[in-house]
């Protein structure tokens, strides 16, 4: 097997199945024989070598490797010693193989799942649950130490492993090793200033780590200060590496933490960016100086913004990065002029755009971030191609509350309707916000939804938030009930999940027609609002399943005997005439078990009652029996736990049957056979917790 790994490692993975679990496992028995332990390892060390795919699932040659040598735990019969030698082995082999084994087994409190264990050796392990003793965990680890500070091929990266590895589980003398080693290393000319870099930056961030944190795997105080002392030794000679670290999202300073005071470290971080450009800026080859700082920065936004305020720099130094193929680069020009553009106003940007500098590119990008505000219209407008490439590409986030019916025109002749959906829905927020009223009328809301409907977005799934904000804007326009309830079934199935259609389901209570439209657009392959049938049906579906009122309710929960007679006869009638009775009374008699209590908690009223008597449909009744019967769909409950829920669903029937046996008895009835159900299902629930528990 060794020779063909050395060969060919391929061919043999290819004859094992797609992830070598079964290869793998084999290997692991081998490793707990004393006898074939070394050619276990340098099988499992070839394997991880030769590795052929990176997407690799389930087992690795490498966590095999790592489970089998680790030293607090017993995975095979041989010593800690005899496990450290297998690593130089492994080491020899390959040298990145061996480095990350060496930190695969470093003492940093990470998990390893435990190999596979003989099934018919048991001589193999014989001690498998035996404790590794204190001395030999002790061993192992000076061992691991002394390999990282000895191995040959201490590269910057294997540098900054070794420093993040630097914690409460390597032993003090160790750990003041580790840190002797580095300072000596940093005299070392063999290192480039981002290898420099690289290694002061890690160093800055452990030291921050722990000085900021006091815990109990917090490193003690004085290592803490050894670090800050080797950090000074490794920092790069470059003006650029020495500050770039403060253009991360959270630079980690040194005398001051986030968590403690966020403005005071908010105002010393600006302060020190600031600083850091001056520098930068000063420099005779600034704008390349900046070029790096740009492409390796993680703020690149904030970066782009704070260049626009300085003076030592403007547009045209850095314009060119617009066509990079870097994207640290281009987003560092959009902050630049997203602030730029809103501090210097619609004249600069008309500057900009007559500068016979300008390429195409570089106007596309000034375009993009040009504020949703009339005077920049104005400028814009001067070109009709810079018009109609701004319509078209740039993000609109706040209108102005003056112009928005206008920007709405504009993004929807562009076939942008769900953009402006996005935008009018923050403006809302924001004019909101800040008490002012906007020019948008309840019209121009509902002709921007239904256009929506007839263009494509990639984003419109993520809208649904948005719309159902734009839906009560007109709500609260006082726009026509009808207007609105059909907006609430054309969008229903995008915001019916986040947003409860009131308006439609009050209308659905009060207007039989809606119903009866709803209802042949489900059951007879109707179209409505202008969508194919198979939409029709799906929203429709939707629209019926979702309203769980009654019919004759008000706003304010009470219900209406009057309206609710009209409504079942209005409805009774329309579903006649579309030959749609049987299910319609089904239907009727399940939203009928929704009407409400009174105030003593008799149910159902009076009126509900009289109304199934007078009706006398067996569909009605048997939807009236199903729409109480609904808690036997779905339920939660204990393993053991048994029909308990059900039990007392049956006895609450049964009480309320018996409250209104003498007024209606015939709804009394109904009642009961709806107790019956639920005891049915109670008494299957306690059989089968019973067999369970039998089964223990």
């Amino acid at each position: 097997m060794i020779d063909n790994l050395d060969r060919d490692s391929s061919s043999l993975l290819r004859a094992f199945n797609s992830d070598s679990s079964d290869l793998l496992w084999a290997l692991e028995v081998l490793a707990w024989s004393e006898e074939y332990f070394d050619d276990a390892i340098e099988c499992l060390a070839l394997l991880a070598a030769n590795r052929t795919d990176d997407k690799q699932r389930g087992n690795r040659s490498g966590e095999s490797l790592s489970a089998i040598l680790c030293g607090w735990a017993n995975f095979t019969t041989v010593s800690s010693g005899k496990k450290l030698a297998a690593l130089d082995s492994v080491k020899r082999m390959s040298s990145s193989v061996g480095w990350d084994l060496l930190f695969a087994l470093w003492p940093d409190w990470t998990t390893i799942t435990p190999t596979y264990t003989p099934r018919f050796r048991a001589d193999w392990c014989p001690l498998t649950d035996a404790p590794v003793l204190q001395r030999d965990w002790i061993e192992y680890r000076h061992g691991l130490v002394e390999r990282a500070l000895s191995w040959s091929g201490m590269t910057a990266s294997n540098l900054e492993r070794l420093i993040n590895h630097i914690n409460r589980g390597v032993m003090p003398e160790d750990r003041a090793q580790i840190i002797d080693y580095l300072s000596e290393l940093a005299l070392s000319t063999e290192y480039n200033d981002d290898d420099r870099y690289l290694v002061w930056r890690t160093v800055r961030e452990l030291a921050a780590k722990h000085s900021h944190h006091r815990a109990e795997w917090s490193l003690p105080e004085e290592e803490v200060d050894c670090l800050l002392e080797l950090s000074d030794r490794w920092k790069p000679t470059s003006p650029v590496l020495r500050h770039l670290y403060l253009f991360n999202h959270d630079p980690g300073l040194l005398d001051c933490a986030l968590h403690r005071d966020i403005d005071d470290y908010d105002q010393k971080v600006e302060a020190r960016r600031q600083e850091a450009l001056k520098e930068i800026l000063s420099m005779p080859q600034k704008v390349d100086n900046l070029e790096v700082l740009a492409s390796r920065a993680v703020a690149s936004w904030v970066l782009g913004q704070m260049l626009a305020d300085r003076q030592e720099l403007n547009f045209w130094d850095i314009a060119y990065w617009v066509d990079s193929s870097d994207s640290k680069l281009t987003a560092v020009v959009d902050g630049y002029l997203y602030r730029a553009l809103r501090q210097r106003g619609a004249s600069w940007l008309q500057d900009v755009l007559d500068d016979p500098r300008l390429s195409a590119s570089q106007r596309a990008a000034v375009l993009r971030c040009v504020p949703a505000e009339w005077d920049y219209w104005e400028v814009v407008a001067r070109n009709q191609d810079d018009d109609s490439a701004y319509w078209q590409t740039a993000e609109m986030r706040v209108l102005s509350p003056d112009h928005m019916q206008y920007a709405i025109e504009r993004l929807v002749a562009c076939g942008r309707a769900w953009d402006a959906i996005d935008s009018v829905s923050l403006s809302i927020r924001s004019a909101k916000q800040e008490g002012v009223k906007t020019d948008l009328t309840a019209d121009v809301l509902i002709g921007l939804l239904h256009i929506a409907c007839t263009q494509e977005s990639a984003k419109i799934s993520s809208l649904s938030y948005e719309v159902g904000q734009v839906v009560d804007h007109i709500v609260e326009l006082n726009a026509n009930q009808v207007d609105v309830a059909r907006l609430e079934i054309l969008f229903y199935r995008l915001i019916g999940d986040y947003r409860e259609p009131t308006v439609l389901h009050h209308t659905l209570a009060t207007e039989p027609y809606l119903f009866v439209r709803l209802m042949e657009v489900a059951h007879r392959g109707e179209t409505m609002l202008g969508m194919d049938r198979s939409a029709s049906f799906r929203i429709a579906m939707s629209a019926l399943n979702g309203w769980r009122g009654c019919p004759g309710m008000t706003t304010d929960g009470e219900l209406d005997a009057v309206v609710m007679q009209r409504w079942v006869d209005g409805v009774r009638q329309g579903l006649a005439a579309a030959e749609l009775s049987d299910i319609g009374d089904y239907e009727i008699g399940s939203l009928l078990a929704n009407s409400p209590e009174d105030e003593e908690g008799a149910w159902p009223l009076p009126a509900v009652c009289a109304l199934i008597d007078e009706v006398g449909s067996r569909n009605l009744d048997e939807g009236f029996i199903a729409g109480m019967c609904r808690g036997l769909m779905s339920s939660v409950r204990g393993v053991y736990d048994g029909g308990q829920q059900e039990h007392e669903s049956a006895q609450r029937y049964r009480a309320l049957s018996r409250q209104i046996r003498l007024t209606s008895r015939h709804t009394a009835r109904l009642l009961k056979k709806a107790a019956d159900r639920y005891e049915k299902r109670a008494v299957e629930e306690d059989d089968q917790a019973e067999a369970r528990q039998d089964a223990l």
